[in-house]
């Protein structure tokens, strides 16, 4: 915390800016506490998070800054005023943006490759991964004229309505992410299906890639503001995908479109549903369904099960509730291996993200108060919720990690350790300081002064 008494603080004190990556040059013109030279700190747009050992997870998908409002006692109606109660907010926001940050805060290694514009919307978006510990690769080739995909988000009572504008999240692919460097995750989930239409062209040969490299996959579609439903996901892209995590209603739409474009009987029920869509998927289909928990059919077995929702007596706000119950999910999934998992640990999975859903509708805003591990267990424990599983992730603990393009290292993900500099603080890296000052030993060396390193 305080430089030698023997040097004065300039040369060693570097301020670590959050939200910022900070590149530092030092040039060893002469010993620095007699030029006086300072170091040079030059900030750029792009910074990257270091993320934690263990399993490690790819998120693809939408990115959007929610400008939210309500909760409201009723819609607004054209040409007239309506008050909120609380103030409007833009939040960082998107499916897949939800899932990447609830990762982050249960500790998981996550690495968000999306989009964003060139506005200020752009740095909400950014701060957030920061928050959270998520490492940002941004999608190369994107025009620069392009906003950050926003969306106007309504809080009624018990449920929510949407205006949104794409953006940028309609322009990127998933082209560039090669098969070699996907090697490095253990798991990729794809958020925001429908918000994102070079994603959606991209993906069945992405997941292709993601099978060459032997990682797991799971996808959340969200809704289809269509209404169409497009009969060829359920046969192009479950049959490559190991988790489907839809919710209620988003299966039984599918089921239709799907069951209707092929001749086959469909009574509209959501156990139908789950049969004809299990019966595609590669692996597990795991429906989330609000208040009444989650539902689900193991793939190895088809055996089925089901979790409650932890009972609730008001909700404050459910956007986002259904990408915690992705992150909650996928925390405990990626700990076991695919030759491994059982129903059982489905189940447990499912619990935890029942878990984490409840705690996210208490907070306003899409996982804006994100809960960990630890805090996880004391809702449960102060809600009577009894859970058997293992919490097998640790604590986040963000560190910074200079890289040119902001992204995670293509080969490897190195663990942060804790002399590693906190973003926002004052410290800078221990090791650093031990390289800088055996350079110093031998200039001061070779003049022939005294060693004070």
């Amino acid at each position: 915390t305080h430089p030698p008494t023997h040097l004065p603080p300039t040369p060693l004190r570097v301020g670590l800016l959050q939200g910022h990556r900070v590149t530092v040059r030092v040039s060893l013109c002469g010993p620095p506490w007699t030029t006086g030279r300072p170091l040079q700190v030059t900030h750029t747009d792009q910074m990257a998070v270091r993320p934690r050992d263990g399993k490690k997870v790819l998120v693809v998908g939408d990115v959007f800054v929610d400008v939210l409002a309500g909760p409201l006692d009723r819609l607004p109606r054209w040409g007239k005023d309506t008050y909120s109660p609380h103030a409007i907010e833009a939040l960082a926001g998107g499916s897949a943006q939800n899932t990447a940050s609830g990762l982050g805060s249960l500790g998981v290694s996550t690495t968000l490759f999306s989009a964003v514009g060139a506005d200020a919307f752009a740095d909400v978006v950014r701060k957030r991964l920061v928050d959270r510990g998520v490492a940002f690769k941004v999608a190369a080739n994107i025009p620069g004229d392009l906003p950050t995909g926003t969306c106007i988000v309504l809080v009624g009572e018990g449920d929510r309505g949407f205006v949104s504008h794409y953006g940028v999240a309609d322009e990127w692919s998933l082209d560039e992410l090669s098969a070699h460097y996907l090697t490095q995750f253990d798991h990729v989930h794809v958020g925001g299906y429908f918000s994102c239409r070079g994603m959606r062209d991209s993906l069945p040969a992405f997941l292709a890639r993601c099978c060459t490299a032997q990682c797991t996959t799971s996808i959340d579609t969200n809704d289809d503001w269509t209404s169409e439903w497009d009969p060829h996901f359920v046969a192009n892209i479950l049959p490559k995908v190991d988790i489907y995590l839809p919710n209620d209603g988003e299966a039984v739409a599918f089921a239709q479109s799907y069951t209707t474009a092929n001749g086959i009987p469909f009574d509209g029920t959501l156990e139908a549903a789950i049969d004809i869509l299990s019966g595609q998927v590669r692996g597990t289909v795991v429906v989330t369904r609000g208040k009444d928990g989650i539902v689900g059919k193991f793939g190895k077995t088809g055996e089925p099960f089901e979790v409650a929702a932890v009972h609730l007596e008001t909700i404050v706000d459910t956007v986002g509730a259904g990408d915690a119950c992705n992150a909650g999910f996928l925390s405990q999934f990626i700990q076991h291996d695919a030759a491994s998992v059982s129903v059982r640990a489905m189940q447990a999975a499912a619990e935890v993200a029942c878990l984490n859903a409840s705690y996210q509708v208490l907070q306003r805003g899409a996982v804006e108060q994100v809960g960990t591990a630890d805090e996880l267990r004391r809702f449960a424990k102060a809600h009577g919720v009894e859970w058997s599983g293992d919490w097998a992730v640790a604590q986040p603990c963000p560190a910074l990690a200079l890289h040119e393009d902001g992204a995670a290292p293509a080969d490897a993900h190195p663990s942060a350790s804790p002399s590693a500099g906190w973003i926002g603080g004052w410290w800078v890296e221990m090791g650093t300081i031990a390289a800088a000052a055996f350079i110093m030993g031998l200039y001061a060396a070779k003049l022939g002064a005294p060693n004070r390193s």
